[in-house]
């Protein structure tokens, strides 16, 4: 599940973060293990391009997944 505060914007351009946060996630394989990721976006989010929202999710999770 994702979330957007309201300090993002209105509904529309929240729903339109929403889901380009999902659509970014998408592309990766579920987690091993029961997980929670709790994502914030920023105002910023609902400007940036697709590509770079998607780059920064990747490296997000490239940091947080570690091998054991």
């Amino acid at each position: 599940m994702v979330t957007v505060t309201k300090s993002v914007g209105g509904a529309v351009v929240r729903n339109r973060v929403r889901r380009r946060i999902k659509a970014a996630l998408d592309g990766h394989a579920p987690p091993t293990e029961p997980t929670r990721l709790v994502l914030v976006a920023r105002p910023s989010a609902a400007v940036e391009p697709y590509a770079r929202l998607a780059e920064d999710l990747e490296a997000v999770l490239a940091r947080l997944i570690v091998p054991r």
